[in-house]
């Protein structure tokens, strides 16, 4: 008689729950995100396989999510030279996080109804990762997110 036991077993992002005090500047969270409405209820453990850790060590509050079709697995969206990679074939904008989080332990809130001041999201990268023009989030997170309102300073 031949048993299988793992039959249909989807593997999600894996995260270690060890806290080893290292804390986070979420100073600016407020300001780059305005106004929160709503969340994916009970947060998403993050892929960030397409970002280096040892650049980016913390991914700030509106970093562009994706959601992988296939699988359902979220991901923080990749960086390649200082700017955000293209939408991966097979993904789909799913939100932007909440609060920055450590990129080394990605319990991400993904906010997907609010405000993202996209001109703070710029400046702030731009000094945490020490990039000439800050990061800039693609202007299709919002057109395949209705409920997300891209916005900056400027009057």
């Amino acid at each position: 008689m031949k048993k299988t036991f793992l039959k249909n077993v989807l593997i999600l992002a894996v995260i270690n729950l060890t806290d080893d005090g290292e804390k986070i500047d979420t100073s600016r969270d407020s300001i780059i995100i305005p106004f929160h409405e709503e969340n994916i209820p009970g947060g998403k453990s993050l892929d960030v396989s397409g970002i280096d850790a040892a650049a980016y060590p913390t991914l700030s509050a509106g970093h562009p999510i994706i959601r992988e079709t296939a699988t359902g697995n979220y991901k923080a969206l990749g960086i390649t030279a200082g700017a955000f990679i293209a939408l991966p074939a097979g993904h789909t904008y799913a939100g932007v996080l909440r609060a920055s989080v450590l990129t080394k332990n990605p319990q991400a809130s993904v906010m997907v109804r609010g405000t993202v001041n996209t001109e703070a999201f710029k400046n702030w990268t731009k000094e945490i990762y020490s990039l000439a023009n800050g990061l800039v989030i693609p202007a299709a997170v919002q057109a395949t997110n209705t409920f997300l309102r891209l916005t900056t300073d400027k009057a």
